[in-house]
């Protein structure tokens, strides 16, 4: 499928994370490093196209943002919640696609206007589709 240029890519960042970047399942996955993997993976196709990534995060966790502005970047204590509701507004605007493996979410944001993707799909359709090599993730936490 031909996306259009204006397209917004919401991406359900740790559900991406595991859906495709995780060759295991990796202890402390949601340290700032996966929250990074997950953004270098994008920033290439980020580089051309509205993305925006939403990690679930609660007051307490730490928090990983880009150093620019390629990527929007965002944290919030339901990001189910929260793509839905970025749907909601953009979707009259602009074309929108959830990048989700979640089907009820998936379900949730179609019925508000939204194109889906499930993360191995949309790996295919990104450019850089393969996880970045200089990307190092360290499951130590007291190295993160």
């Amino acid at each position: 499928m031909s996306w259009p240029s204006n397209t917004l890519w919401l991406v359900d960042g740790y559900n991406v994370l595991h859906a495709c970047l995780l060759k295991q399942r990796e202890v402390q996955w949601w340290q700032p490093a996966y929250q990074q993997l997950v953004c270098t993976w994008l920033r290439a196709f980020a580089a051309q196209n509205a993305v925006r990534v939403v990690f679930d995060s609660s007051a307490t966790r730490t928090r990983w943002t880009p150093a620019d502005d390629v990527l929007d970047v965002r944290h919030t204590a339901d990001a189910d919640e929260f793509l839905v509701q970025t749907v909601a507004l953009e979707a009259p605007l602009r074309p929108v696609c959830i990048v989700t493996a979640d089907r009820a979410l998936a379900d949730r944001s179609r019925a508000r206007g939204a194109n889906w993707q499930r993360p191995w799909t949309f790996r295919d359709t990104i450019s850089n589709a393969s996880p970045p090599s200089t990307v190092r993730v360290n499951d130590n936490p007291s190295a993160l």
